[in-house]
């Protein structure tokens, strides 16, 4: 079960929010939430209090759904953003998964939220470790576990611009085996 993921919800409507809050908490979910009416309080809050989930209304006053969908894109990528409307049209809920929306539901059948978080979260946690996995193949030897030679160059390049940066000396002695 998913503890203590971080939930912003992005609605003008306190009632609403509070509302999808309890029905997270009706399924088990045990969650950190915070909020956002507004574009510039939404980037601040992706900036600073960093979501695992972002549960999105569709249309607020100055500030559509669609276009928070894009700032989120380009500012947390990797992190899911699920549309949660009143009423959407079925050519805008479609143009939203196509702009990268995780999922999409109408605020009158919230009994999906739970599922749809749990599923959103799961597949990024998910994604992150298979994107480690890879990190870790392509820079280690997978028969010693050492950093493969791409890696040590990277890492004797890193060294050497620091240590030209802060004046200092550096000794670099390696040892090839093949």
């Amino acid at each position: 079960m998913l503890d203590n993921f971080k939930v912003l919800f992005v609605d003008d409507q306190p009632l609403d929010v509070m509302v999808e809050e309890l029905e997270l908490r009706r399924e088990g979910l045990k969650f950190i939430a915070r909020a956002a009416a507004t574009e510039t309080e939404f980037k601040r809050q992706l900036a600073e209090f960093t979501p695992d989930v972002i549960l999105c209304d569709n249309s607020m006053p100055g500030f559509s759904g669609l276009s928070a969908l894009q700032t989120a894109r380009t500012l947390r990528p990797s992190t899911p953003v699920i549309m949660v409307s009143g009423s959407i049209a079925e050519n805008t809920a479609v143009e939203c998964l196509n702009q990268g929306a995780s999922d999409y539901l109408l605020k009158s059948n919230l009994r999906r939220l739970g599922p749809a978080v749990r599923r959103a979260v799961a597949e990024t946690t998910h994604r992150e470790e298979l994107e480690e996995r890879i990190d870790h193949l392509t820079h280690y030897d997978t028969l010693t576990g050492l950093r493969n030679l791409a890696s040590i160059d990277q890492f004797a390049t890193d060294c050497m611009v620091r240590a030209r940066e802060q004046g200092s000396l550096l000794a670099l002695v390696t040892l090839n085996l093949d």
